[in-house]
Formats: C-alpha cells, structure tokens, sequence
C-alpha cells in the first residue's frame, strides 16, 4: 500500500544515516523500501548516471577513464606515445605534424579550388584531336596576319590562264620563267623504246677505231709497267727541263772537316790542327802531366810508391853477374860474383868513392 504524500512531507530531516536505514521510494504506482546502501548502489549503476558521472573506483583504472592533472591536463604516464595507429605524438613531434599538415592544406598547387576544378573538368570534355595537326602546327601568326588582310571574296572564280599577258587581269600569271630548263634526271632502259643493244647499231665517228682497224701485231706488254703507270705529264715536264747544280757556297778546296746538308751539298769546310776541332773527346793533350806516386803537383818527384803484385827478378850479366827477387817493398842487395881477368882490391875509407861492389874497386886488366 502507497503512503499518502503528505504523510511524508512532513517527516523531519534524517540526521547521522547509515547504511542499514531504511529508505522509502514512491513513484505514482508503486512504494519500494530498502536500504540507504541498496539506494546508492542503484543510483551509481543507473545507466543516467553512468552516461554523465565519473566513479572513483574507474579513474585510472585499465579500461576506465583517464584522470587530470591540477592543471586539468592528462598525465604523461596515462598517454601512449608513438607513431601507430592509436598512439599520439609527443611535445614538438605533435607540433611538426601540426604545421606539416597546415602547410599541406595550405598548398594550393596541390589542391584546387571548386572554381578550378571546374574549368579543369570543362577543358577535359572539349578535349579532341585534328586529323590534320601536322598542317595546323606550320600556321605561324604571320600567315594568320596575311589572311586577315585578304579583302572577302577575292580570288573567288579566279582561273589562271598561262597565255594572258595582260598584267591587270586577275588570271595573268606574274614570274612565269621563259624556259624550263631539264633538271638532272634518270631513266631505266624500259622508258627509251629504241635503246641500242649492241655496239654493232653504233656508226662510229671519223677518226675512231673499231676491232677491225686495229694490227693485233703491234700487241706487247711491258715487264716494268708498275713504274710506267706512275709516271705523269709533271714527271716528263721535270725531265725535259735540263738540271743545273746549284753552288753550294763553300769555297773550292780541300778541307779536312766538312758540313754536309739533307741534299748531300757540302755547306761549309774547315782544317782544325787541334783535337777538339776535329770533336776528340777521349785523348789527352801533349801538354797534361800527372802526380808520380803521391807528388803534390803533376810532374814532381815521386814521394812514395807501391810494391809490386808479384816478386821480380833483377839480374846483372857481364863481368860481374848476380841476381835477387823482390817486390820492390825495400831496398835489396845483390850478390855480384866476378869473372876470371878482374882483381879485386879491397876499397880504403879514404879512397874516392867510385864504381863498387861490396866495397871492392872494380878494375880490369
């Protein structure tokens, strides 16, 4: 049973409620009682209140809504950064995007505008082809310039005549050339109906020989007929032009030494008396001298001198004979003998010094 509405008008304001309270709600044809707890959980899962009203329990939550910052902006750590679907740019990669995209919409060679399109789409269903464009491309605006000037209707039933002279008639032909010269031409043998097949149809002109007028006998060859062939008329000119030697500009002489040019014509001549005049590089002249065993000039007394590569044998003959071997290192002796006929005298300290041997005189008898 309903509870009349001013019975309940009249009750005092609930104070300190709890969950367990009982509440009372009336609607035109029905009362329903329940707790404040059953009262609150159907009002926060009521589909009006899940449309318009956030829970606590679905902020930040997966799945749930998203909460704000203290300046009513998402957190970072709530968005998905990237570049795939369902991610969002971050800081000024958003911004570039941004401006890129502005840019682009921007861009009016790469979109057009209605009035454009339209023309565009007109000149598209004109668009045709002439079968004689390659006519219509040698039309310059010169010749449109002439035919602009051309008065209408002249030359209309105009018939050129070759035999009108009379200059003012519109059938008079200007520049007619007085002859038609033939220009340069070929014929095949099938257009000239009486062409000779054979020489036999030929009448030679006087002067001209045939096979018949011709000594056989006279017939030869020539074994050098190579060089024949290359002789000309200039050839012959050169010949029977008598050749004078030209001088050559040298004195008439003998001469030890001469310069002779391509031609083989001698251009000068000279008699040098010195080996460089005749371009000797390898002797020496009769004037050199050299330094004698370590002298200090060319030509000086010889100041020392090396030994021999192999031993020498010095030996005296005659009266007195005797020999030594040496490589010249040192000085050496040589023990002389004498021969029968000479005396031997022993040589005194105070006796000139003269010809001796182991301090003997040498003398003959």
């Amino acid at each position: 049973m309903s509870i009349p509405y001013k019975k309940l008008k009249n009750l005092p304001e609930a104070q300190n409620l709890q969950d367990s309270d009982i509440t009372i709600i009336e609607d035109l044809d029905t009362t329903r009682k329940g707790t404040l707890r059953q009262l609150v959980q159907y009002l926060k899962w009521h589909n009006d209140i899940n449309t318009y009203y956030a829970h606590q329990e679905n902020i930040g939550v997966a799945n749930g809504i998203a909460p704000l910052d203290e300046n009513t902006k998402l957190p970072a750590g709530n968005l998905l950064f990237g570049n795939e679907a369902g991610t969002v740019f971050e800081g000024s990669a958003g911004k570039e995007l941004e401006d890129s995209v502005n840019v682009h919409k921007a861009d009016n060679s790469r979109h057009i505008s209605n009035e454009e399109r339209t023309e565009w789409n007109d000149t598209s269903s004109k668009k045709h082809v002439h079968n004689n464009k390659g006519t219509l491309d040698k039309l310059t605006q010169t010749m449109l310039d002439k035919l602009a000037d051309v008065a209408e209707g002249a030359q209309v039933n105009v018939q050129a005549d070759w035999n009108v002279s009379d200059t003012s008639s519109d059938a008079y032909i200007k520049n007619k050339p007085a002859a038609f010269p033939p220009s340069s031409h070929t014929h095949v043998t099938a257009q000239i109906p009486d062409m000779p097949t054979k020489l036999s149809q030929f009448t030679n002109d006087a002067g001209y020989l045939t096979s018949a007028d011709i000594d056989s006998g006279q017939n030869h060859t020539h074994a050098n007929k190579g060089v024949l062939d290359t002789i000309t008329q200039e050839s012959v000119d050169k010949w029977n032009t008598s050749y004078v030697h030209p001088n050559s500009g040298v004195t008439a002489g003998t001469y030890k030494s001469v310069t002779v040019n391509a031609q083989g014509h001698v251009t000068n001549g000279t008699n040098p008396t010195t080996l460089s005049g005749y371009g000797i590089t390898d002797a020496a002249a009769k004037s050199h001298t050299h330094n004698y065993a370590g002298s200090d000039t060319p030509g000086g007394a010889a100041a020392s001198a090396a030994k021999l590569s192999a031993n020498r044998t010095i030996s005296l003959t005659g009266d007195v004979s005797g020999s030594v071997s040496t490589n010249l290192s040192g000085n050496v002796s040589i023990a002389a003998t004498l021969s029968g006929g000479v005396l031997k005298e022993a040589i005194s300290k105070t006796e000139p010094s003269g010809l001796s041997l182991n301090n003997y005189w040498l003398q003959e008898y």
